[in-house]
């Protein structure tokens, strides 16, 4: 058996917190089926394709091969509106490229999303893509519990339900005692801290049911309900928590409308950093959480794995599917239509008053790691059929 074993890492690692958290419960899982073997992690940031920095060509392929094994993802990364795709996706290989890569790849628990659209014939592209990667043996691919395998079904029906297999986010595993420390936080004793994450990007689908397809009324109404809420509780501090660029203005915007005095009192704005360096802010800000309102991924996944009152804030399928795949669809809050204010202003103020969680964590944990053990099976029976590690 080799001393190290060296595994290239082809992901996001500037551009998203969740991602980050994601990597975190990720390879502290991983790491744990590789026999103790000692492990380098190279990073290779997928962002540089995108801005064209770096290209799909021989030279990555080249680079590939000089690895262990090639890790991809997670990530939502089987997205069918990318334009010019060789494999319909945002992973940019050729099917020749696939098949010149000698080692192994293990693609992680990748999301499958077609609620952006599906553009010219990459449903088909992908589907070539997809068939590969389920029948050769030195390829693995888990898709994550955001309801991939139901767009996937819906797309394709069994053609690959029954291959694929379901991997919750690691994000849901992170050991975060290890990764932040007790948390000393800035809140005064006697606040309740409600964290917010908001965000308002693909306007064309979240809403669309708004007036101009535009996220104009829907903050509106969002701030109001702060307000309103503010106006009750005098204690309440709204914790903006920023987890891409765009997050920044949808906070902004929601601060223009707030009340001068509910600005100065009640507001505070977590900082914006890379995504690598801010993750354990930003865990920390979630911990010290009394209440979240969640509206990306991983906000949700966040809320969940530190046993926090959430309202799920939902305005996109995946965040719907999140939910039901962890059979939790009671909490969602539907936001898709217009006229939600007072609804969530009063939601925000039963759960501030809450003395219990509103689920049981203890069973929500135990089904997400049932879930990842049928998936550890079957990658160890992977990695051994692929002499990453010794056989039973």
């Amino acid at each position: 058996m080799r001393q190290t074993l060296k595994i290239l890492h082809l992901a996001s690692f500037v551009g998203n917190v969740g991602d980050t958290v994601n990597h975190l419960g990720f390879r502290h899982w991983f790491e744990a089926l590789l026999d103790n073997q000692h492990v380098t992690w190279t990073n290779l940031e997928i962002r540089e394709f995108y801005w064209k920095n770096k290209s799909w060509d021989d030279d990555l392929i080249a680079l590939i091969n000089t690895y262990d094994l090639l890790v991809v993802g997670g990530g939502n990364y089987l997205e069918l509106w990318v334009k010019d795709s060789p494999s319909g996706t945002s992973i940019g290989f050729t099917m020749d490229q696939l098949q010149v890569i000698d080692v192994p790849v293990f693609f992680n628990a990748l999301g499958f999303d077609t609620h952006q659209g599906v553009y010219g014939d990459n449903a088909e592209k992908a589907k070539n893509l997809l068939s590969y990667l389920t029948h050769d043996p030195k390829r693995m691919i888990t898709v994550r519990n955001d309801g991939a395998k139901k767009n996937l079904t819906e797309l394709y029906g069994s053609d690959f339900s029954d291959l694929i297999p379901m991997c919750p986010d690691g994000g849901f595993f992170v050991d975060f005692d290890s990764v932040v420390d007790s948390g000393s936080s800035v809140q005064d004793s006697e606040e309740t801290v409600i964290a917010i994450n908001l965000a308002c990007d693909m306007e064309d689908v979240r809403f669309k049911n708004y007036v101009d397809g535009s996220s104009v009324g829907f903050i509106e109404e969002f701030a109001a309900a702060l307000t309103a809420v503010s106006r009750k509780n005098e204690n309440l501090k709204f914790v903006f928590i920023n987890h891409v660029f765009s997050d920044l203005w949808s906070t902004f915007q929601v601060l223009k409308l707030l009340p001068d005095e509910v600005r100065r009192k009640n507001v505070r704005v977590s900082a914006y950093d890379r995504a690598d360096r801010s993750v354990v802010d930003i865990i920390n800000e979630y911990r010290n959480a009394d209440l979240v309102i969640a509206s990306r991924f991983h906000s949700n996944v966040l809320a969940l794995a530190l046993n926090k009152l959430v309202i799920p804030l939902v305005n996109y399928p995946q965040i719907s599917n999140l939910y039901a795949d962890v059979d939790l669809s009671d909490l969602a809050f539907d936001v898709s239509l217009p006229g939600f204010e007072v609804a969530l202003g009063n939601l925000i103020g039963c759960k501030v008053d809450a003395t219990q969680l509103d689920y049981d964590a203890h069973i929500l944990k135990a089904g997400l790691t049932e879930s990842r053990l049928a998936v550890e099976a079957a990658s160890k029976t992977w990695l051994q059929a692929n002499n990453i590690i010794a056989g039973g």
